[in-house]
């Protein structure tokens, strides 16, 4: 649920650093795994592994939302969704959040977030017998 400590970021542009990061993150294994963060697209997954990573301060580091005229609604319901949003939304263009997303239409994609990997473990590491 967004607080009064959110602060919404327009992103118009492709070029936008933030927009260059998450496409990044998509694109680049290396990058991911240095950053220990991914890209997930689309409402149900996002709010999914919230849940299952113990909310979304435990996972979500940035959320991007398609600016979409008349959708307003929608981007409340969803935030009300989450236990708690990161201090920035991203509000981006159709065509920011296409290049962010990858797709050639965000048709029936309204969300994207950059959320935080589980720390990797080897399986000597997960065997280990803990004291």
């Amino acid at each position: 649920r967004a607080s009064a400590e959110t602060s919404y970021v327009s992103v118009t542009s492709t070029s936008n650093s933030f927009a260059k990061r998450m496409v990044r993150l998509r694109d680049q294994a290396k990058f991911r795994r240095e950053e220990s963060c991914a890209v997930v697209v689309g409402s149900a997954p996002i709010l999914e592994l919230c849940a299952q990573g113990g909310g979304a301060e435990g996972c979500l580091q940035a959320l991007m939302l398609l600016e979409e005229e008349g959708r307003d609604m929608w981007h409340a319901d969803f935030l009300a969704s989450l236990d708690t949003s990161p201090p920035l939304i991203y509000v981006a263009s159709t065509a920011v959040f296409q290049k962010v997303a990858g797709l050639e239409s965000a048709e029936g994609r309204q969300a994207a977030a950059e959320i935080r990997l589980p720390q990797m473990q080897t399986v000597a590491e997960m065997l280990r017998p803990t004291v």
